[in-house]
């Protein structure tokens, strides 16, 4: 529905006089939206709801039935989140040209499954099926998890009507100019779809390296794990039963302090405003759980209850195959398959564009397994015909997984629980109040004939059709283990002896390392937790100086070897004022550059772009290749590569921060939080984050993408960091009363709102607030209680 142009005119001109009269009167943005505090009468409820926030806005929501606990839930949701709920939504459904138009998108060159268009955009969400496989997934799951997104979505569309009354919807609604469709309970399972999409590393990494395929000479840069890597679980340890993208490690009882178990969570996710994590607690019902859940889906993902905490890392699985599909010469509704021609689905999606013609997108679909693959090559600029399974083009039953483990109540329950869980492959830690502390892998991963590695396979033979999924009891899971801890990072979970192939795209094992070495020493605490997830060394700089440079370090002149002296006396911390973490970051560009840059881009236009594209995927590659030092990467010599990338990273620093006593990392390395609507470059956005500060920052910030404290960015695209800890947690099973938890941003997603980033500056600087809301004092209530009108 569209806002009238006189609302959106007077609403607007009340947004610009809250800003600049923000300053003398302090209260007025708070008159902007709904009511917060007292007593509201609200139809759909069957008894009283109770939404207390603390002095950060944080809500818990008590109730004594779930029906009204999750209306409650969804109300506090909307309140806080609402346009970015519809925001994902619109994405999910392949509906943001509806509200944007079709622009271009900033397409990184190299990047292969980038669409660059919004159009395309919503083309490949509406091809990768998620609105259909969330009502799929719906048919499928228990009626209490139906009850759960009925109830959550009538609380969200309480408060949009409630807003549509007051005419106090949040401001991205009047700047674009149209209001939100009533929510329903499938929206929140085609939200929580996209987000599994956007963990989906393994169909980006096969487009990209799909190129190395017939360059035998590129295979060393091909993902692997080097020898003496950490993993999660070893030897016979993996079977389920067996005793024993993102940081999360549980201590035993015997390294604490306290006797009972810490469990410490920080996955690294995009960074933007609003950020994508809310915090939330639950209390009535059966339910007594707070932690992190994401706007528009009901459930705590990341948390602690009454007995028990969790925290997931994301298993980086291979949960994607690119087919390299045969069409008919002459008819384009045919595919081959096995010596035959069969016929193909096709579909024409109509995308409603902003200020535009509707655009009708043709899309066809090949069969594999019981999937039905979206041909790439009809929506994205591709060379050959490709389609792609994934593991999230069929329906699941993780809604039930997830309320399972928010009330888990021991490890059976929690293990239990996990029985439903498929998307995405997650690292799970689990630690309660009795002592026990474990680790379990959970999801989809596909169980193949063969080891399909990076590259996209077949189509046609049928050789790489997928032969089920490898059954939960024979994922590798570890309890109570004899070390006193467990540590994940993304990095390698099994050693050779497992007999699944779960992924090639494990992270290098430095963060890993680095986090065993800090939690060994025993005698730990909440604080000391607080330290490692903040801790910037750098256990990669470390190998690359002692075992890339200094070898050569005599070698080198002039300014090639005072920069290699200062880096030889550095500790390799990643700190936001230091020049040596300066240099070695652009040394370290520099070298790749020199040593890969033309090599790959002879392969492919941009492909040195595309592969360094890949997240943390060629670090280990590619210190293999740079401490081997190799003449068929390095024809002159590794001393005369190194001593170039010294000199050029020196006139670079130069040029750019002036004398050496100005060089600081976090010079080079700002964060900024981006709202949607305040990412562009044009003067209106400009104008916009002026105006309503929808952006925060430039900040200096340390760490990088393998330190504990990641602030990661794209190695094709330094230095601005666009990936960190999203939420951080710490979990004292002893003391819940002394758990933590910080996010990048606030509980409001409105840029009018003092929660809209008042954690930022405490997420920055390592500082935290109490998980649990016994432990912090109320600020405001909202009571809701039922009208005499029937339910919505």
């Amino acid at each position: 529905m569209a806002i009238t142009p006189i609302d959106r005119t007077l609403r607007l001109l009340t947004l610009l006089a809250a800003r600049l009269l923000t300053p003398l009167f302090p209260p007025l943005p708070s008159r902007l939206t709904l009511q917060r505090s007292g007593r509201q009468t609200v139809v759909g409820l069957d008894g009283p709801v109770a939404i207390s926030r603390d002095r950060l806005g944080i809500p818990t929501i008590h109730a004594r039935a779930a029906s009204d606990l999750f209306f409650g839930f969804g109300y506090a949701m909307a309140q806080d989140r609402l346009w970015q709920m519809d925001l994902y939504r619109r994405l999910a459904r392949g509906q943001l040209a509806e509200i944007l138009g079709d622009r271009p998108l900033g397409v990184r060159p190299g990047a292969r499954l980038q669409p660059a268009s919004v159009v395309q955009l919503d083309s490949l969400h509406r091809a990768l099926g998620f609105v259909r496989v969330a009502h799929a997934s719906y048919g499928i799951i228990s009626p209490e998890a139906r009850s759960v997104l009925e109830r959550y979505a009538a609380g969200v569309n309480a408060v949009v009507a409630l807003m549509q009354e007051a005419r106090c919807l949040p401001p991205e609604f009047y700047l674009l100019g149209y209001e939100p469709e009533p929510w329903r309970p499938q929206d929140s399972l085609a939200v929580g779809r996209f987000i599994a999409w956007m963990l989906c590393f393994a169909a980006r990494a096969e487009l990209v390296l799909g190129a190395f395929a017939t360059r035998p000479d590129l295979f060393p840069l091909l993902p692997m794990t080097p020898e003496g890597e950490p993993v999660i679980v070893a030897g016979e340890g993996f079977l389920g039963g067996g005793i024993g993208g993102s940081n999360s490690w549980v201590v035993g009882p015997g390294r604490t302090q306290s006797g009972h178990p810490l469990l410490c969570n920080d996955p690294h996710l995009p960074m933007g405003l609003p950020c994508l994590f809310c915090q939330v607690s639950l209390r009535g019902a059966g339910y007594h759980v707070g932690g992190a859940t994401v706007p528009g889906i009901p459930t705590i993902i990341i948390g602690a209850n009454a007995k028990v905490a969790w925290g997931v890392t994301s298993a980086m699985p291979d949960d994607a195959d690119v087919y390299r599909e045969t069409l008919h010469p002459s008819d384009p509704h045919l595919y081959a398959f096995q010596g035959e021609w069969r016929r193909l689905k096709a579909e024409v999606e109509e995308i409603r564009v902003r200020n535009g013609p509707a655009r009708r997108i043709a899309i066809r679909y090949i069969p594999h397994g019981g999937a039905d693959c979206p041909l790439l090559s009809d929506i994205l600029p591709l060379d050959t015909p490709l389609s792609l399974r994934w593991t999230g083009l069929e329906p699941s039953r993780d809604m039930d997984a997830v309320l399972k483990i928010s009330r888990a109540k021991d490890l059976e329950e929690f293990r239990d629980a996990l029985r439903d869980f498929a998307l995405p492959a997650q690292n799970f830690l689990y630690a309660d109040q009795r002592g026990n502390y474990a680790y379990f892998c959970a999801g989809r991963f596909p169980r193949r004939r063969k080891g399909d590695g990076p590259f996209p396979v077949d189509g046609s033979s049928g050789a790489s059709e997928w032969q089920g999924d490898i059954p939960f009891d024979e994922l590798p899971s570890l309890i109570n283990p004899p070390s006193g801890l467990i540590a994940t990072a993304n990095h390698r979970i099994v050693d050779e002896t497992y007999p699944h192939q779960l992924t090639y795209l494990w992270e290098p094992g430095y963060r890993a390392r680095r986090i065993i070495e800090l939690l060994e020493r025993g005698g730990l605490d909440v604080a000391d937790m607080a330290a490692i997830q903040g801790d910037v060394v750098s256990l990669q700089a470390r190998a690359v100086v002692r075992q890339v440079l200094a070898p050569v370090a005599g070698e080198l002149t002039g300014k090639a070897r005072q920069g290699a002296d200062r880096l030889l006396q550095w500790d390799c911390r990643m700190a936001a004022e230091s020049g040596e973490a300066a240099l070695y970051q652009v040394f370290y560009e520099r070298l790749r550059f020199l040593v890969f840059a033309d090599r790959l881009n002879q392969v492919a236009p941009e492909l040195y772009r595309g592969y360094f594209s890949l997240l943390h995927l060629p670090v280990n590659p590619v210190a293999r290749i740079l401490e081997e030092g190799g003449p068929e990467w390095m024809p002159g010599g590794r001393a005369v590569v190194v001593g170039r990338a010294l000199e050029e990273a020196v006139a670079f620093l130069e040029g750019e921060l002036g004398a050496e006593e100005r060089w600081a990392w976090g010079a080079l390395h700002a964060l900024t939080l981006r709202h949607p609507l305040g990412a562009g470059r044009d003067w209106r956005s400009r104008l916009l984050n002026r105006i309503l500060r929808f952006n925060r920052g430039p900040f200096p910030h340390p760490g990088d993408g393998m330190t504990v404290n990641v602030a990661a960015y794209l190695l094709s695209h330094p230095f601005e960091p666009g990936v960190g800890p999203a939420y951080r947690q710490i979990v004292d099973l002893g003391s819940p009363d002394q758990s933590l938890w910080v996010i990048p941003g606030g509980s409001s997603g409105d840029p009018l709102s003092r929660h809209y980033a008042d954690q930022l500056p405490d997420w920055r600087h390592g500082r935290y607030h109490p998980m649990m809301p016994e432990a912090a004092s109320v600020f405001e209530v909202l009571e809701l209680t039922p009208s005499s009108r029937e339910r919505l």
